[in-house]
Formats: C-alpha cells, sequence, structure tokens
C-alpha cells in the first residue's frame, strides 16, 4: 500500500493562500462590521468575513488531509469533504489529462474518482494504474479507428479509407490555422475584405466539409481523437474576428439593431450543428462534457456578434457624418493589456458622456478639453457607429 501527497511546491502554495484567507476575514471584519457606519452593509460584511474564513480553514485542512491510497486491491482518494474507494474489481479504466487522472467504475452507480496530477509522484500513479486497467482514451481512438476502416462507405480498401481520414484531418487542420493567416494578411497586405470573407466563411466551410466527410468528423475534441473536430476551426475563428473587432478603435451608437442578426446567426448555426449530430454527420464520441457545451455556448454567440460587427463596420460604403465634441476626461484601464479612453461630452446622436477607446499616441497628444472630431457612419447593417477622425 503506498500512500500519495500533494508535492511540497503546491502544499506550501496552497497553504500560504489558505493563511491569506484567513488573515484576510480580520481587517474584513473590522471595516466591513465593527468601523462600518451603513447597517445595511454589516450582513454583507459578516458574511464575507465567514467566507474568507471557511474557506481558508477548509483549504488548510484540504492540504493536510488531502491523500490518494493505492492498496493491493483499493484504490482511494480521502479528504476533508471527498472520501471515495474502488475496488479494482470495479473499475473500468481510466483517462489522463494535464490536470488530473480520472479513475471510472464499472458501474454507474460508483462514482468516478479524480486524482490531481499536483501529487507528489503523479506519473507513478499513472503508470501503476496503467499496468491494471486500459486507457479508455486510448480504446476509444482504436474503436473509432476501426469503425472508419470497417465501413465500405469511405472505400473498398483500407488503404482509401485512411487516404479519405488524412484528407479531411488535413483540410481541418488547415482550416484552423486559416485565421491566423487571414489575420495577418488583414494587417499586412491591401487585401483587408477578401481576408475577411475568408474569415467569416470558415465555420461555414468546416460545416460543409463535415457534410461531405460524412461521419469523419467529430462535435467535440478529446485526447487521442483520431478524428478532425468541427470545435478547433470555429474557435479560431472566433478569437481573430473578436480579437480583430477588439483591436478596432471604433464604437457604437447603439447595440438594437445588432441582436437580430445576432440571434439569426447564432440560431442558424446552433441548428445546422444540431442536425448534423442527429443524422450521424458530425460524430459524437460520447455524451459532449459540460465544458464542450460551455464552449459551444460561448463560442456561437461570438462568432456571431463579431461577424456581424465586422460586416457593418469592414463593408460600410455610406457617407460620413462629422460631429465636434470636447474631451472631459481621459482614463487608462490597466490589466493584461493597457487600454486608453477619452471621454467625450455629448454629441449628435449621443446624448450622454461616452468614453471611446483610443491608441496610446492619441492619448497623450490630447487634453483635457481639447475639440475633436467624431466622424459616423451609418452602418452596413443599420448599425451606427463612430470613430475619431484620424484613428
Amino acid at each position: 500500500m503506498k500512500v500519495y501527497r500533494l508535492s511540497r511546491i503546491y502544499s506550501l502554495f496552497f497553504y500560504a493562500f489558505s493563511v491569506l484567507l484567513m488573515a484576510a476575514s480580520i481587517p474584513l471584519f473590522i471595516w466591513g462590521v465593527l468601523l462600518n457606519r451603513n447597517p445595511q452593509d454589516v450582513p454583507a460584511g459578516i458574511i464575507c468575513t465567514l467566507l474568507s474564513a471557511g474557506l481558508g480553514g477548509w483549504l488548510f485542512q484540504e492540504v493536510r488531509k488531502h491523500q490518494v491510497v493505492l492498496g493491493p486491491d483499493f484504490i482511494r482518494i480521502a479528504g476533508t469533504v471527498i472520501n471515495r474507494e474502488l475496488l479494482y474489481t470495479q473499475i473500468k479504466g481510466f483517462r489522463v489529462t494535464e490536470k488530473y487522472l480520472t479513475v471510472y467504475p464499472l458501474s454507474d452507480q460508483d462514482k468516478k474518482i479524480q486524482i490531481s496530477s499536483y501529487l507528489h509522484q503523479f506519473s507513478e500513479i499513472v503508470t501503476t494504474l496503467a499496468q491494471r486497467f486500459p486507457d479508455l482514451d486510448q480504446e476509444e481512438a482504436t474503436a473509432i479507428r476501426q469503425t472508419v476502416l470497417g465501413n465500405n462507405k469511405y472505400g473498398q480498401q483500407n488503404r482509401e479509407k485512411a487516404k479519405r481520414l488524412a484528407q479531411v484531418s488535413f483540410c481541418f487542420k488547415a482550416l484552423a490555422v486559416l485565421p491566423f493567416v487571414a489575420g495577418a494578411t488583414l494587417y499586412f497586405t491591401p487585401f483587408a475584405k477578401y481576408a475577411i470573407v475568408v474569415l467569416l466563411a470558415i465555420p461555414w466551410v468546416s460545416m460543409g466539409l463535415a457534410y461531405y466527410y460524412k461521419g469523419l468528423v467529430s462535435i467535440d475534441s478529446y485526447k487521442e481523437n483520431p478524428l478532425p473536430s468541427f470545435m478547433s476551426p470555429m474557435m479560431m475563428t472566433a478569437f481573430i474576428l473578436f480579437l480583430m473587432y477588439g483591436f478596432r478603435k471604433i464604437d457604437i451608437v447603439s447595440h438594437q439593431n445588432c441582436w437580430t442578426p445576432v440571434c439569426l446567426i447564432t440560431g442558424t448555426m446552433a441548428l445546422f450543428l444540431f442536425s448534423l449530430v442527429r443524422q450521424g454527420i458530425l460524430y459524437q464520441i460520447r455524451k459532449m462534457s459540460i465544458q464542450a457545451w460551455i464552449m459551444y455556448a460561448c463560442l456561437l454567440p461570438g462568432y456571431a456578434y463579431s461577424a456581424t460587427m465586422t460586416l457593418n463596420t469592414y463593408f460600410d460604403n455610406s457617407t460620413p457624418r462629422y460631429y465636434t465634441t470636447t474631451v472631459v476626461d481621459k482614463s487608462i484601464n490597466k490589466g493584461k493589456s493597457t487600454s486608453y479612453y477619452l471621454w467625450l461630452a455629448p454629441w449628435g446622436p449621443v446624448t450622454t458622456t461616452e468614453s471611446i477607446k483610443v491608441y496610446a499616441q492619441r492619448f497623450n497628444d490630447t487634453a483635457t478639453s481639447d475639440t475633436v472630431v467624431i466622424c459616423l457612419k451609418a452602418g452596413l447593417l443599420d448599425i451606427p457607429w463612430y470613430a475619431l477622425e484620424g484613428e
């Protein structure tokens, strides 16, 4: 029997963090309860104090008690909250990711055991289990390959089937890289509009290829998955479009007219994907994980919004209208990156003081009370947008 605990580095880190949480409860109690002059805020102060102290105490105890035990015929995980044990005869297999090793039981009535990679000698646990139980990811990949190679609709010989799988894999790898190429083309060549068309088309082309290569593209992405995933090009495209729109120093007068095209694009893509999965055209290896549902729930609206804003601004040939207004304030937002904002007095259709993002040079060259010129355009999709002249 061998016992595994958190590695020393992670133990020290979590101990220090738990002590900080508990220590933070003291100033929270002093300022949020004892010295709080607003009686209505005292309950919130008490809750914050208890949460800080409670979480810190729980984390300290969890680090102290957390352990994984590999016995002669069982595996056990013990902590302050979770205490589970599976006999080796109850284990179906395991899966390994960067952060966890998950042991799956044969029966759905038993609960799986999740082991953190932060444990000391984590690789030894993986090796020990691999000697006794199958890696479910590798088993799954082998089963998928056998399914593909055993299906004559992909070809009569294994060589033909393997070639077809290689073709679709190459196509989706290219589609996953293409957004970065299009993004670079957008900024460093005069073919911006062509690059945008390519970017907007990638998810739809991916769905077309999934339909063409029926059953050879998966809806989700898994370790050891021999099939290309639809998620990869979708994710890269949405990321580049969102980044591209975020870098532009423009703003929208009103989002009222944007929600219809955003909902229409999101709904259409979701309907197509659901139809492809339902018909077996997009291969669903296993029940989609919560992370995959969350990912698609973010990707589809994210792509739809970025695509709508990109179409509305880049392909807008309306006649610009110019307004002058005064800079009433300036601000800098420092996070992972530094953003610069000018706060503008009401002008034209904007009836309140609003901020607009600018480049650092423009921020430094502009003083409070300076007059600036705003360029307002109607938008291709009737979503008015504006930018400072010269940005």
